[in-house]
């Protein structure tokens, strides 16, 4: 709030209470503090999300490279057997 002080002059001057402006500051202070310490409180809960989060990747990693070579083996058996990768010599062998 602001007080009113008659001056001389007819108009009057609207002047804030300096009491009011550094009680605005000190919970500015105190949202911006509490906000901090949340902010501090929840890290350990983001590093264990990250940590379960790498895990959950490496494991996916590991399943996926082991699948590699059964692929990689079925693919090479289809296109032996594929008459479209077969070189002219073994076509017209088969013939």
């Amino acid at each position: 709030r602001c007080q009113l002080f008659q001056v001389s002059r007819p108009e009057v001057i609207l002047y804030p209470r300096p009491e009011n402006m550094l009680l605005k500051m000190m919970n500015a202070d105190i949202d911006e503090k509490t906000l901090l310490i949340n902010q501090g409180l929840n890290f350990p809960h983001t590093l264990e999300d990250l940590s379960a989060r790498v895990d959950a990747v490496r494991e996916e990693n590991l399943k996926l490279k082991s699948e590699n070579p059964v692929l990689r083996q079925y693919i090479e058996n289809l296109m032996t057997d594929s008459s479209v990768f077969q070189t002219t010599e073994r076509k017209s062998k088969r013939k």
